[in-house]
């Protein structure tokens, strides 16, 4: 068995705390993590503290911190966790004085450094609702974005294994007991450890290990609890190898992940002897295997990673049980992953993922403490903190606008991600007798994997212009293209299920028909009402993660849309929403002729799936815009709607648009925006500051990310874009290379992917790989005969677009000769030039 080398750490500096044990030691930036509470004392006259302190892994140097605002009563045995950079989340514990239990409390400690690199640090307490975990001790505690978990403990009773979220996207923040759906479950136990997975195929899963059951029995078990994107909690056991290896049962340990190895450090055992305890284990998540190396032992001790070395603070050897610890000792990963024949085991793995795990936290600290500064009231408002509840719940309204913020990579010097356009499209060609084949459809609807009419093939990207001719170009009748939707149940209970049911058909079963919608107006103020309140809950920012599907201008095409779900997935319980989250980057209506069919449908899909389902807001979500470019006149011909009410059904869908939030953040590599880069958008933040519902003709940063275009070759960050500018103000631009450049960064991001133009090819990505514009409807204003896109991100960040090709018949367009239909809207004389217009939409190479 290979015997591992420590080291003691050498402080610098006259600080350092005392000998304890019950502490936690909490990882907040790259190089420096919190020590909260413990007890300290030893021979059975322990003291239990709420002392904060600060450790400098670089420096090797202590700071003791005093804390104002609601700081937590003295405690031990409680839990804490990283919640953003420089922020910890602490909950529960044993409380001093007559041994009971620390408070339900949820509180959040915000550390903020000045230009002298003084640190100053306040809690405050984090409003929820409804019923909490309640008291305990013993118990552990993740932050998985966006989800807060709490797992097991003690009562003061008995030992628990319920699970806990409360979810921070979410407002008011309210804890959610989770009923997991699983036969088998981890049994209660107390004294546990916990850690999230960070590379193979548990990635992103939270490792349970250990602890102490009911019975006083030490525990050896290994689960994993994953939330699938349905919402859905489940356990599922960690396989290990028959005849291998298996670790001895233990509490009071601790365990921190290194890329796919966990490492299960001291604890103490069923005999509480050095000897069987003196082990580091490591359990392979991807074979299944435990290993284990001769070491130290520790319990109660505190336990985090830094850089290629794993650090234990505290706590108590077994033959010493009165006496706790003040020292650190260092352990080289490196020697721990050390195999027996030699050699580092699963080196690049190792240090890669140790990246991946701090790289959230790579934000340079002096240059982020402008940005904070100004939102922070904790230093001045003290005595206001110690006397009015109401300040505090505010405030922390004013944190969580910090934490957001805070998370927005600044600078992050090694936050590039091999983000990848795949050398093949995969393309679905439609010819016009497909669709009027339907009996033959409908006789072989009973295979749910089938697309029929869709002949599905992978292109290489350079071939991809070669595609378009081998369409069939058969002869097609150019009849009105405003279809008509089967009538539905509109008694259904579920009011969404009433718009998914009758609009989500294969594109097949459409007829081009007539102009009435099949739903009574009152269903349609609901279904409005119902999204309003979803999207207006969001984050003006979105936070997403992949793997994902975007999908760019919709216009109104609503076949389009169709023909996408059904070539490539649709987002319905038996489709491929459990597997991708959805986000579409505005532009849903004008132009074509069914913008109705195309809102109704995303409004009930997101509130359907109002977690995985995902809208932004585009130049066309604007009244201003909507009005003179076909959604207008659309509502006013085929709902009878008089678009100046301002409770017409009009006017409700572009509450809807004035709600909806304006960007996407996806795991601080990709940014998503309808447009672009104004003047006026120099960072993310920026943007996370705006307040909706919002026009954007109220704030030019609004402004700018939606009517920004593209140019590449410009020479300026940006320049005026005088064809676009509809109205003649001066405050439509375009964004250069040097523009995209300086924004990634500033921010720390990798690439922009945007939609506000129209592409011959369906996407196109400019020649530094840092700006991809998609368009998701063919044929863009009936005249320019276009392919559509929409991409998937995969977990691996590669992007692969999915192509649609353009029907062999024109698309119509509300505005154009083509269109005779007569509408009761009023158009004024100035808003009647800037329909008529000549507007170049295609993107400029």
């Amino acid at each position: 068995m290979h015997q591992l080398n420590f080291q003691q750490i050498k402080f610098n500096g006259q600080i350092k705390p005392q000998a304890r044990f019950g502490h936690t030691l909490t990882m907040i930036t790259k190089s420096k993590a919190i020590l909260f509470g413990g007890a300290i004392g030893d021979s059975g006259k322990f003291i239990i503290t709420n002392e904060t302190y600060q450790y400098d892994f670089e420096l090797q140097k202590w700071e003791k911190l005093d804390c104002i605002g609601e700081i937590p009563s003295q405690r031990a045995a409680h839990a804490s966790c990283q919640f953003e950079q420089n922020q910890i989340m602490i909950f529960g514990g044993a409380a001093s004085g007559s041994g009971g239990l620390s408070n339900d409390d949820l509180y959040l400690l915000n550390i903020k450094y000045n230009t002298n690199n003084i640190t100053s640090a306040a809690f405050v307490k984090v409003p929820t609702t409804g019923i909490s975990p309640g008291k305990r001790y013993g118990h552990i505690m993740i932050y998985q974005k966006p989800n807060l978990i709490v797992f097991g403990g003690n009562t003061g009773l008995v030992s628990v294994n319920d699970v806990w979220t409360l979810n921070f996207e979410k407002q008011p923040y309210q804890w959610q007991k989770q009923c997991t759906q699983s036969k088998d479950q981890p049994i209660p136990r107390v004294y546990h450890s916990a850690s999230i997975c960070s590379s193979g195929s548990a990635n992103g899963m939270v490792i349970i290990f250990g602890g102490r059951s009911q019975e006083q029995v030490p525990l050896n078990d290994t689960w994993g609890l994953r939330r699938h994107r349905n919402g859905v909690w489940d356990w599922i056991q960690a396989p290990y190898k028959q005849n291998g290896y298996m670790p001895v049962g233990r509490y009071q340990h601790k365990t921190e992940f290194s890329g796919n190895q966990m490492i299960v450090v001291g604890g103490r055992t069923i005999e509480n002897t050095d000897e069987q305890g003196s082990f580091i284990d490591i359990y392979d998540t991807e074979n299944s295997e435990w290993r284990k190396m001769t070491c130290f032992n520790r319990y109660r001790h505190s336990l985090v990673i830094f850089e290629e070395n794993m650090y234990v603070h505290g706590g108590f050897e077994p033959q010493f049980p009165n006496k706790p610890l003040e020292t650190m000792i260092q352990v080289d990963l490196k020697d721990l992953f050390f195999n027996k024949k030699g050699g580092v085991l699963n080196e690049k793995n190792l240090f890669n993922e140790k990246q991946y795990i701090f790289e959230q936290n790579q934000t340079q600290i002096l240059e982020k403490n402008q940005i904070l500064e100004k939102n922070n009231t904790f230093l001045e408002k003290n005595n206001q903190f110690l006397t009015k509840e109401n300040k505090f719940q505010s405030q922390f309204q004013v944190d969580l606008k910090q934490k957001q913020r805070s998370h927005t990579p600044i600078k992050q010097q090694s936050n590039n991600r091999d983000i990848r356009l795949s050398n093949q499209v995969v393309v679905a060609t439609t010819t016009l007798q497909d669709f009027e084949n339907q009996s033959n459809y409908q006789n072989n609807n009973n295979n749910s994997n089938s697309s029929a009419g869709n002949n599905i093939k992978k292109v290489n990207l350079l071939d991809l212009q070669e595609e378009s001719r081998k369409l069939n170009a058969s002869e097609y009748n150019e009849q009105s293209m405003l279809m008509m939707v089967q009538p539905s149940d509109q008694q259904t209970s579920n009011l969404f299920e009433i718009f998914i049911n009758t609009l989500g058909k294969k594109p097949q079963e459409w007829k081009y028909n007539e102009i009435r919608l099949p739903f009574k107006k009152e269903l349609i103020i609901r279904l409005c009402e119902e999204t309003y309140q979803k999207v207006i809950q969001q984050h003006t920012v979105l936070r997403l993660r992949v793997p994902l599907k975007i999908f760019g201008n919709i216009h109104g095409r609503f076949g389009d849309l169709l023909r996408f779900f059904d070539s490539f997935g649709c987002p319905i319980e038996d489709g491929d929403i459990e597997k991708f989250d959805y986000l579409f980057l505005g532009n849903y209506v004008d132009r074509g002729f069914n913008s109705l069919e195309t809102v109704l449908l995303l409004f009930a899909l997101k509130c359907k799936f109002p977690d995985s389902f995902h809208l932004l807001k585009g130049a066309h979500e604007e009244r201003k815009i909507n009005k003179l470019f076909g959604f207008g006149e659309e509502c006013a011909i085929r709902l009878s709607d008089d678009i100046q009410d301002l409770h017409s059904i009009y006017n409700r869908i572009n509450r809807v648009f004035d709600a909806l939030p304006l960007a996407a953040l996806c795991e601080d590599y990709i940014m998503f925006v309808s447009g672009g880069l104004g003047p006026n958008v120099n960072h993310v933040n920026d943007i996370m500051d705006i307040k909706r519902p919002i026009s954007a003709f109220q704030n030019p940063i609004v402004y700018d990310l939606l009517f920004s275009d593209y140019l590449e070759s410009d020479v300026v960050l940006n320049s005026e874009n005088k064809q676009k500018d509809l109205f003649g103000n001066a405050q439509t631009f375009n964004f250069s290379e040097k523009k995209v450049e300086k924004f990634l960064q500033e921010t720390g991001l990798n690439m922009i992917i945007r939609s506000s133009e129209c592409v011959l090819e369906g996407i196109h990505r400019n020649k530094q790989g840092t700006v991809t514009t998609i368009s998701s409807q063919t044929d863009f204003m009936g005249k320019y005969g276009n392919k559509a896109c929409m991409v998937k991100i995969r977990k691996n960040f590669q992007i692969e677009p999915c192509i649609i090709q353009q029907l062999p018949y024109r698309n119509g367009n509300w505005i154009g000769s083509e269109n005779n239909i007569k509408s009761n809207v009023y158009f004024t004389e100035d808003e009647q030039k800037i329909r008529k217009k000549q507007v170049n939409n295609l993107l400029k190479i």
